[in-house]
């Protein structure tokens, strides 16, 4: 079964700690939610998951995260962030969808 994972996850943005010892996992078909207060790390957990800092400990089906090639990645884990102007005259599915070219 498709599982992302992360046990123990610890993240440092320069002298800024900013995950500490995050476990995570998700099953294909799971809906998670992840709630917290402004400036808890929601978005850099996401981002974490999805791949954008390469140096974490990140599992997809049993493997690095990181060591995937961009384009494997790219069609396993799609991710849409929260700030970023969508001018495309396209429905959010379809917007959705384009992470996964």
């Amino acid at each position: 079964m498709t599982q992302l994972a992360a046990h123990a996850l610890h993240l440092s943005l320069g002298q800024r700690k900013v995950l500490h010892g995050i476990n995570f996992s998700a099953k294909a078909g799971e809906f998670v939610c992840v709630l917290g207060p402004n400036g808890a790390g929601k978005s850099t957990l996401l981002r974490t998951l999805a791949g954008a800092f390469a140096k974490t400990d990140v599992t997809w089906n049993g493997g690095a995260l990181a060591a995937m090639a961009p384009r494997a990645r790219a069609r396993a884990i799609a991710w849409l962030p929260q700030n970023g102007d969508a001018v495309w005259p396209l429905p959010v599915r379809a917007v959705v969808a384009l992470g996964r070219i």
